[in-house]
């Protein structure tokens, strides 16, 4: 839906501010559970998704959150991630506790080469230009 500016802002992001944003942006999309990721390391987050009162969710839920953390790592072409499930609201805890880890393909590690260069290259650039 969004089109080119997708793909614009997507380019600026890794993975890790993709799966923190998603926190943010799914609190404000979904009104059933509250949503918080946050960064393990440079290839690791875990994300917490705590129903609202009131709110009843079924098991397949937890299938279908799973399948969007998956998404994710296509839209970075990364090979597909390792995800941990070990606390569940349908195993008795209160909130669905998710682990997501990948290992990072050649194709975006060359992709965050480019963007350090392209970032070097703008700045000799612009100094060339008004100095």
């Amino acid at each position: 839906a969004l089109g080119t500016l997708k793909g614009s802002v997507i380019g600026l992001l890794g993975p890790i501010q993709y799966y923190e944003l998603i926190g943010t942006i799914a609190n404000k999309l979904s009104r059933s559970s509250k949503y918080k990721a946050r960064k393990l390391s440079h290839n690791k987050v875990e994300i917490f998704v705590t129903p609202n009162p009131g709110t009843v969710e079924e098991p397949y839920q937890c299938e279908n959150r799973m399948g969007y953390w998956e998404a994710v790592s296509s839209i970075f072409s990364l090979e597909p991630p390792r995800i941990e499930h070990p606390k569940c609201l349908f195993k008795g805890d209160e909130t669905c506790h998710y682990i997501v880890s990948w290992k990072e393909s050649r194709a975006f590690i060359i992709k965050k080469i480019r963007n350090a260069t392209a970032a070097i290259l703008s700045v000799v650039c612009l100094y060339v230009l008004y100095y």
